[in-house]
């Protein structure tokens, strides 16, 4: 893995409209960037509260109609297309699912969202992501040309114990696709993101939601701020508040610098 980019998209209820917005952005930020990561936000194909419409959008593994229009993309591109998350069914069960997508448009990895957004926040909103989907409960790494890559999705990064796990595993970049809620974005998820990139020592690539999603009683707003952070915690690239993309170079021996230099994992140490 060289460059990552990070894409930025406000997802609504109408799935087809969202795929084409989503292709051209995708199709966009690879012209101007050229990266051969691209990683797209959770529920990039349909985001809204209505229950039954996000069940009607889910899609199989094996044959969802927006995959395979994300692997076609992928073939005609050259590219890795990360799809941060999307709801996927299978055995009478759904699914918070990141699909990873290679340039000869396979499917590289999938990780199942372990960690549900069950919520009652102090501004009176509720969330329920259980009345939606059931939980994960593999942790997940893979290999991307050489770079070993953790798989998380958005509730996830308040669980630094599944960091942990993924950077023992040997994770040199993580990533976060995320529907950051605005209210909760805008008091942690920068400090959230950075933590997670300085506690593993990782380049994290965090594609966030931006704009509002249909839901009971009004719009609900989400926080964007799509970013990618190196191991020592700096913000390399940032999104404005609007949909785009951002990208940034990785560095393999200024990580393996900052590893040597500051060697958190070996000093870490079971506590009894």
């Amino acid at each position: 893995m060289k460059k990552i980019t990070v894409v930025q998209i406000n997802t609504r209820d109408d799935k087809a409209a969202n795929l084409a917005k989503l292709e051209s952005l995708v199709r966009a930020a690879h012209e101007a960037d050229h990266a051969d990561y691209i990683l797209t936000p959770e529920h990039s194909f349909c985001l809204t509260a209505n229950k039954a419409t996000m069940h009607a959008a889910a899609e199989t593994l094996e044959d969802g109609e927006g995959l395979r229009r994300m692997a076609s993309l992928a073939r005609e591109l050259g590219t890795t297309i990360h799809i941060g998350s999307i709801l996927t069914t299978r055995n009478g069960r759904y699914y918070n699912t990141s699909v990873v997508i290679g340039p000869d448009g396979k499917q590289l990895a999938t990780y199942d969202k372990i960690h549900r957004y069950d919520v009652d926040l102090p501004s009176g909103l509720s969330y329920r992501e259980s009345d939606t989907n059931d939980a994960g409960n593999v942790a997940v790494t893979y290999d991307h040309n050489g770079t070993n890559v953790g798989l998380s999705v958005c509730y996830d990064v308040r669980f630094g114990s599944l960091y942990l796990e993924l950077a023992a595993r040997g994770a040199q970049v993580i990533t976060i696709p995320a529907a950051f809620t605005f209210e909760t974005g805008a008091a942690h998820w920068d400090t959230l993101v950075r933590a997670r990139a300085i506690e593993t020592q990782c380049y994290v690539a965090a594609a966030g939601q931006v704009g509002s999603f249909p839901a009971p009683g009004g719009d609900r707003a989400s926080f964007g701020n799509s970013q990618i952070v190196d191991p020592w915690g700096k913000v390399l690239a940032r999104c404005s508040d609007m949909e785009g993309w951002a990208s940034a170079t990785i560095d393999p021996s200024y990580q393996n610098r900052v590893r040597q230099n500051l060697p958190v994992a070996r000093h870490r140490r079971a506590i009894a």
